[in-house]
């Protein structure tokens, strides 16, 4: 049995991880207003989702909902017990609001820059599911960063350069991608390929779990963590392409051309294996090898 003294400390644990989680949900419930408000003059969110079934717009949400959850799962506060309970609430707080910031600011610059010449706002309202699958991708892969940037305990201002960091190497890696690969990603995906917009949002996820493990970490001078981060990161996007490639091409599908898959035949399946290859791998190569 608990004795007193114990139960009251299980007892104030769980109250502070109650008033954690409403933090969360009203930083969720802020992102939405935001969110609907950015979009008002193109489309009513909540008639998209509930009454047109629009699956691009859901997409986009959804991935703005688990992005805030996986940055304030970092941000929140390690040591809830005793008179750390305010300070940890005080820093999950701020660190909420800048990620919101972050968040918006990133997706402004991702937009721009992923899916250029791309009107989202038009092309999610029309259902454009590649285009709202591209923004999923996005969305989680600014919460890893994010989540990179907050996790570890040290200076406000390293986990807004690092952020930038991350989401600069995020969208040049992407970018490199658009210009180096055979298929025209963006007009296919401006078409609504879901196959091409499936394909962008594994590579911006993968990407990103390596620039979180890049990132994450104590801080331990800019000289020594800017070095670590251009290492880590780039050791890291290499083994993945390398590796990632290889085992598509030889092991997972020897006989597939995915050009064919892409552009001719927008065959989803093949591209759900090579997403989750890369997706695996970039877990592992975060885990393991950075």
């Amino acid at each position: 049995m608990l004795i007193e003294g114990e139960f009251m400390d299980l007892l104030i644990y769980f109250a502070q991880s109650i008033v954690y989680a409403v933090v969360v949900f009203l930083f969720i419930f802020l992102a939405k207003r935001i969110a609907d408000k950015r979009v008002m003059t193109v489309y009513n969110a909540d008639d998209e989702i509930g009454t047109a079934k629009n699956m691009a717009v859901s997409f986009r949400r959804a991935g703005l909902y688990i992005a805030i959850g996986i940055g304030m799962f970092a941000a929140a506060g390690t040591d809830s017990s005793g008179s750390g309970f305010m300070d940890n609430l005080l820093h999950q707080v701020i660190d909420g609001i800048l990620i919101m910031i972050f968040l918006f600011s990133a997706m402004y610059i991702n937009d721009k820059f992923i899916l250029k010449n791309i009107n989202n706002d038009e092309a999610l309202k029309n259902n454009n599911i590649a285009v709202g699958l591209v923004e999923l991708g996005a969305y989680l892969a600014t919460g890893m960063i994010a989540y990179g940037s907050f996790a570890d305990s040290g200076p406000w201002y390293s986990s807004i350069v690092f952020f930038i960091l991350g989401q600069s190497v995020l969208v040049l890696m992407v970018l490199i991608y658009e210009y180096t690969s055979k298929i025209k990603i963006l007009e296919e995906i401006k078409n609504g390929n879901i196959a091409a917009g499936l394909m962008v949002a594994g590579i911006l996820v993968a990407y990103s779990l390596i620039l979180k493990a890049a990132i994450i970490g104590p801080f331990n001078g800019w000289s020594e963590d800017l070095l670590a981060f251009s290492i880590s990161a780039i050791s890291g996007i290499l083994l993945l392409l390398i590796i990632a490639n290889k085992a598509i091409e030889n092991i997972f599908l020897p006989n597939t051309d995915l050009y064919k898959e892409i552009v001719v035949d927008q065959d989803i399946p093949p591209i759900i294996v090579v997403v989750a290859v890369k997706i695996t791998l970039a877990l592992v190569i975060g885990a393991v090898v950075l």
